[in-house]
């Protein structure tokens, strides 16, 4: 039956009926394939199209080198039955497993029945040698055949394939998903191996609708259409993106390629988002893949999830706004971590606006110490306790261990805040007053709202 049974040759001329609106650009990117098959694109999806078969491949589908065909849901191709294991034979090809291994541990048992018994080995050896040999033999084919049916038993109760299990690495719509252990057509165990049993007798499965549905449940999606789109301006981790938000957790990029995957999530500490261990910045960096580009505000579009957005309103000019959550969160975090505010007192170094005017409001004592006398009319403006010039050591000398808080917001034009190069400070100075010494990139989402909401 699994060799004459057709695994799932795609016909020749095909017209996909696919209408999940989404299809993967490739089904594979090895290097050696590329004078054989390109993407295509249709009034809706973006397909592949293999010059051999002259085909658009629905997903899951690849060109068997030894058939000379493209096959639905392609496993492998077996040589010794001479035939492609398909989506239509591969219940077949299972079941052929599962007699072999019951003929063989038949045939064991009628081997091991029908050994000569004598009193010493050197006679029993040589008159049973063959039947020893054909016992080794059946062992061995045993063992092979086993691990091959375990191996096809899991792939039926998950959904996958021996060439998306091997070849992950250059399948495209599986090498982009930033989690290598996400199948994207798993619908459940028993789902999974009733399908593998009896998908002849079904519907024929649309692998495109199934891998979309997966996928928009685990990861944020990039699609080349904007879809449920609502126009709001957006500023997302600091950077200004005109751009719209989809009303499905997802928002659209038209700077990417037709097809993109990104985990806004992944080894994010819960409510501590700016210490993400394996972040990718939205600008001057790449992708997942190490390979597309990530354009960040100069992009037309940007996909975020809802939670890393905070909106506003129209009527606010960007440029305006947009230091509020990038500049002014990175300083508003440390002062809420630290808990300034009443009865405390807080020292500025340098002219930092926004330090100022947040210790103000949080109703700590503020001392601003600028290098000049210049800066005097801005703190005035800002309602800061007391002015000192860092130049002047005898005022330095007043205030000495007087402060709760410095915040440090000497900056050099290469390096945006932070100091152009190491700082040394004594330990000893550490150790004996018991002093802290902390650092901040951005602030938490819950903080950024907070503000959006204050201010916004």
């Amino acid at each position: 039956m699994t060799c004459y049974t057709d695994p799932g040759y795609v016909p020749y001329k095909r017209i996909p009926n696919w209408t999940g609106g989404m299809m993967s650009t490739s089904d594979d990117d090895d290097e050696n394939e590329g004078n054989r098959q390109q993407p295509v694109t249709t009034s809706n999806n973006y397909l592949r199209k293999c010059l051999l078969c002259n085909i658009e491949q629905p997903l899951r589908s690849h060109h068997c080198d030894f058939c000379n065909r493209c096959v639905l849901k392609y496993d492998h191709h077996c040589p010794y039955l001479e035939t492609c294991i398909g989506e239509y034979n591969h219940c077949y090809f299972w079941c052929f497993l599962l007699t072999t291994d019951i003929l063989i541990v038949w045939s064991i048992m009628l081997c091991s029945g029908s050994f000569v018994p004598f009193s010493d080995w050197s006679s029993w050896l040589h008159i049973n040698k063959f039947r020893l040999f054909a016992m080794h033999v059946l062992i061995i084919s045993l063992c092979a055949t086993t691990i091959l049916l375990c191996i096809h038993s899991v792939f039926a109760l998950t959904n996958s394939t021996t060439w998306e299990r091997v070849s992950r690495h250059r399948i495209t719509y599986l090498n982009r998903l930033p989690n290598e252990d996400l199948n994207p057509f798993h619908q459940g165990y028993c789902h999974n191996f009733f399908y593998s049993f009896l998908c002849r007798r079904i519907k024929e499965q649309q692998w495109d609708i199934v891998y979309k549905k997966r996928v928009e449940e685990h990861v944020t999606l990039y699609m080349p259409t904007i879809v449920n789109q609502t126009e709001e301006k957006i500023v997302s981790n600091g950077v200004n993106h005109d751009a719209p938000i989809a009303t499905k957790d997802f928002a659209v990029d038209s700077a990417s390629s037709s097809f993109k995957l990104f985990d806004s999530e992944r080894g994010v500490p819960k409510n501590l988002e700016q210490h993400c261990p394996d972040t990718i910045s939205t600008n001057n960096s790449t992708e997942l893949h190490k390979v597309t580009s990530i354009y960040g505000g100069y992009s037309n579009f940007i996909t975020i999830k809802k939670h890393f957005a905070c909106k506003i309103s129209k009527n606010l000019p960007l440029d305006t706004v947009t230091p509020l959550l990038c500049a002014s969160i990175t300083t508003y975090s440390p002062l809420k971590q630290y808990h300034v505010g009443i009865n405390t007192r807080m020292r500025v170094i340098s002219l930092g606006h926004m330090a100022v005017k947040f210790g103000v409001a949080m109703g700590t004592h503020v001392t601003v110490i600028p290098t000049s006398e210049s800066k005097y009319d801005d703190v005035i403006k800002f309602d800061a306790k007391a002015f000192l010039v860092s130049k002047d050591v005898e005022q330095l000398k007043g205030v000495e261990n007087s402060f709760n808080f410095i915040i440090y917001t000497v900056v050099s034009m290469i390096k945006i805040g932070a100091p152009p190069k190491l700082v040394e400070i004594p330990a000893l100075i550490l150790l004996f007053k018991q002093l802290i010494i902390t650092g901040s990139q951005i602030g938490r989402m819950k903080q950024k709202k907070k503000i959006s909401i204050a201010y916004l």
